[in-house]
This record gives structure tokens, C-alpha cells and sequence, in this order.
């Protein structure tokens, strides 16, 4: 079986909490560039279970399928097999720290690569390339995933992310383009990532003034760690469970919700939260003041305008914007399997759900629902099947691990948060 990743919307406990990287200070940082006679560019995207995958090319070879992570201070290939594919030569080994269990992992930096992303292009950019796929980004995603792309590309151009459209729009970084009609939010940048302020309303009806990463590559909503040392109540209404998986190992705590989260001039309510634990993520958090991370399921609720060097985000309401908050109903946790992604194995069953109270198993297969086989679907359709209504009646076609035979049940969704 393949690496459980952890909570389906949650994979980006990943780099959500800074990962620490121990990287010599050789590595260059390079800028990436339109052409002078290009004022802007606009790249599609795939939006993937609430991440963003863009396409990039990595010296003249591609295109490769990476996430678009305002949370994450370098290129990090998480496909080894990309490095071969390459040709790369003279990698040197390091050490990566970061959060769970594990010890710290092996990786290399590459030797300078030339990366593009549709017109804008970077020359001279050093990657660290894991030696091991510990995020199973892949199987997490449904299709084939070979890295992350973050601070470096935000850090050149103007971004404009247009989650109605599935489009970016690049800029070069003194251009005048602003989003029209958007509300403007400040943020700061620290240790490569972008911090805002938002009023966060909890459960008992205190409202606090936080201090979060904006995290384009967190599928979650919001994670709220901590303030001034001392955990955040839990709401009354709770599940225990597994948040993530970060390069340590899985992440640990509490999914619930908060009754409001003021962004700019903007309010959402009853957002699903996690609430790490403090053992595991809080007490290894350095950046002063710092409270959690919204994640990009809040983040999709908007058209955004992301300008790190003056500072400034851009917000208006997109598509999503009226869309209620709702997690897992069915407490399965699903992997595609390579090299199709179109078989799904349940990797965990969330104790006390739907999935545990029909005997389902880790090991398991999903063969089809409703009648229509898996096979025909991608893992982002299933994702939002198993989110969508309380009390929804499905019928599953299940082979049992071990077996020849599968079952069929009737499977009753039941909204836990």
C-alpha cells in the first residue's frame, strides 16, 4: 500500500508550518522574466482538489505538473524520477527538517536549471529534489505531480489568479496593473512567505485578530496554531484526526469549524478549521506573532492580484464565493493508483464515520458509484461526491481487500463537522 496520506483536504500540512529547510547558502535565487516586449501572459491551470497545478518546463524538457505554493520558499522537485529524466549532474546531498515522526530526510540541490513558466523564464534557479516522495502528491492528486513552485516565481511578477477562469495572469513586477474594482490587503513578507491579517471569529463567539500565512498551496481553509503560546479553544463540535503529512511525518489534532472569518472588507462563515497539534506543529513555529495559514479553500473564494513588492493583495469575490464550507461526509480516505490513476484504494477509515459504521476497510477498492465505474472519473470528482449532502444516499460497489468479490451497498453521508 502506498504512503496514507493523511487527511484528503489537508495535504498541505506539508510545507504549512515553513519546513525549516537546512539549505547551504550556495543556492542562488534567481528571478524569472517576461520578454521585454511582453507586457503580460496568461498560463492555465488545473484546480485539483482546491490546489493549483501549473504547467512548467524545466531546461527546454516538459511540460511537468507542479502546485503553486505562495507557502513555500524554494523549488522543490518531489519526483525523483524528474532528476533522471533530466540529465542532472553534480547534485549535492542535504538534510531537510520538518514536522511528525519521521528523522530528517535526504534531498539534493540541483545544479542551476532553466525554468519556464509560459512566457516568464528563469535562467539560473536551484532546485532541492527529495530523494524520496514522502507526499505521495501524485496519488494524492489523481494525476502525475513532479514538484512545487513557489517563492521565487511570486517574488518576480505580479500574479493574478483567476480561480473563474483557471487562468494566471503575469506581469512584470513594476507593471501599474492593479485588479479592478478589488479590495486591497497588505501583506508582509517573512522568511519567503506572505503574511495578512484577517478577524477570525471562533465558536464561542470571541473574535481575534490574526496574523496567517496566505497559502495558495494548502488545500485546507484555515489552520489556526496558536496565540501568544497558548492553543486555541476547540469548538464544542469536533473530530479527532489526522491533518496532514508534513516532511517529518503525519500531523496530528482537531477539524471544527469558526463561525466567521473577516478577509479585508469580506466575510465567510462557518469555515472548516484544523487545529494542529501543539506537539507536533506550534512549538516549532519561529515567526513572531504568527497564528496559523489560510489555505487556498478560502483563498478560491476570491480572484486575487498578489504583488509581494509593493506589499499588496487584491481581493474580489469569484465564483466561489457564496459556496459553503463542507468536509469528508463519508470518512474514507481514497489513493489513486499509478501509472493510470484511475483505480482508487481507500488508504484510511476516519473512526466513528459512515465508512467505519458499512465495514469498510483500509485496503479496499472503490469499483464505482451510483453505477458509474471509478475508472471513468477523476479522484477530484469522487472528492466532491463524498462532500455533497448530509443524509445523500450513494450506491457503492466495493471490493473488499483479499477478495474476488465485491459488495454493493447503499452509503449514507453524514456531515462529523
Amino acid at each position: 500500500m502506498p504512503f496514507c496520506k493523511s487527511k484528503t483536504e489537508l495535504f498541505k500540512l506539508i510545507l504549512f508550518l515553513d519546513l525549516f529547510f537546512s539549505i547551504p547558502g550556495s543556492l542562488c535565487a534567481q528571478e524569472f522574466l517576461l520578454p521585454p516586449q511582453k507586457k503580460k501572459d496568461i498560463v492555465p491551470f488545473k484546480l485539483v482538489k482546491d490546489l493549483i497545478v501549473i504547467p512548467v518546463n524545466i531546461n527546454d524538457r516538459g511540460p511537468f505538473n507542479f502546485i503553486l505554493d505562495t507557502g513555500v520558499g524554494l523549488v522543490l522537485i518531489t519526483d525523483y524520477t524528474l532528476a533522471d529524466s533530466l540529465q542532472l549532474e553534480n547534485i549535492r546531498n542535504f538534510k531537510i527538517t520538518g514536522f511528525g515522526e519521521r528523522e530528517d530526510l535526504e534531498a539534493f540541490i540541483s545544479p542551476a536549471l532553466r525554468i519556464e513558466v509560459g512566457a516568464a523564464k528563469a535562467v539560473a534557479i536551484n532546485a532541492a529534489i527529495l530523494k524520496k516522495d514522502v507526499f505521495n502528491l501524485s496519488e494524492y492528486i489523481g494525476m502525475p505531480i513532479h514538484g512545487i513552485l513557489g517563492y521565487e516565481f511570486f517574488k518576480s511578477l505580479i500574479v493574478r489568479i483567476s480561480y473563474n477562469n483557471q487562468v494566471l495572469g503575469l506581469y512584470p513586477e513594476n507593471s501599474s496593473y492593479l485588479l479592478r474594482k478589488g479590495f486591497k490587503i497588505p501583506i508582509s513578507i517573512e522568511e519567503h512567505k506572505p503574511y495578512l491579517e484577517a478577524s477570525v471569529t471562533l465558536s464561542n463567539g470571541e473574535r481575534v485578530k490574526t496574523k496567517l500565512v496566505m497559502d495558495t498551496g494548502a488545500g485546507h481553509p484555515l489552520s489556526l496554531e496558536n496565540r501568544a503560546g497558548v492553543p486555541f479553544p476547540l469548538p464544542d463540535v469536533n473530530i479527532a484526526d489526522n491533518l496532514g503529512v508534513g516532511l517529518a511525518g503525519p500531523i496530528s489534532g482537531y477539524l471544527g469549524r469558526t463561525s466567521e472569518v473577516i478577509l479585508g472588507k469580506y466575510m465567510l462563515k462557518d469555515v472548516i478549521t484544523a487545529f494542529p497539534d501543539y506537539r507536533d506543529v506550534v512549538s516549532r513555529v519561529l515567526v513572531p506573532g504568527r497564528n496559523g495559514n489560510l489555505g487556498n479553500s478560502v483563498l478560491k473564494h476570491f480572484e486575487l492580484v498578489i504583488d509581494y513588492n509593493r506589499g499588496s493583495l487584491y481581493v474580489k469575490p469569484s465564483i466561489y464565493f457564496k459556496d459553503r464550507f463542507e468536509h469528508d461526509m463519508s470518512g474514507l480516505e481514497i489513493t489513486s493508483m499509478a501509472p493510470d490513476f484511475n483505480r482508487y484504494v481507500i488508504s484510511r477509515v476516519a473512526p466513528n464515520s459512515p465508512a467505519e459504521w458499512q465495514g469498510i476497510s483500509a485496503g479496499d477498492e472503490l469499483l464505482s458509484i451510483n453505477l458509474k465505474p471509478v475508472e471513468q472519473m477523476s479522484l477530484n470528482e469522487i472528492t466532491d461526491i463524498f462532500k455533497s449532502g448530509d443524509d445523500r444516499n450513494l450506491l457503492l460497489d466495493i471490493l473488499p481487500r483479499g477478495s474476488s468479490e465485491k459488495r454493493k451497498m447503499i452509503f449514507t453521508l453524514k456531515r462529523r463537522i
